[in-house]
């Protein structure tokens, strides 16, 4: 899937959706399909955030030299 276009703090919303909605009791997979996303991305975007906080679910730009 790719990442969805929108502004930074749009796909850093999604992100804390899919937090809130894990900690209602829903599934990895239930959660990426509410959002659109894969399950594994909502598990790495919740051990990120166990990892690192709230601080580390920001968007950071793709490295490299720029378009």
């Amino acid at each position: 899937m790719p990442r969805p276009k929108g502004s930074a703090e749009l796909i850093a919303a999604r992100r804390h959706q899919a937090l809130r909605l894990l900690d209602e009791g829903f599934s990895f997979n239930e959660v990426g399909r509410m959002l659109g996303a894969a399950a594994s991305s909502v598990m790495r975007w919740r051990d990120t955030a166990e990892g690192g906080g709230e601080e580390a679910l920001k968007v950071r730009s793709p490295p490299g030299h720029p378009p």
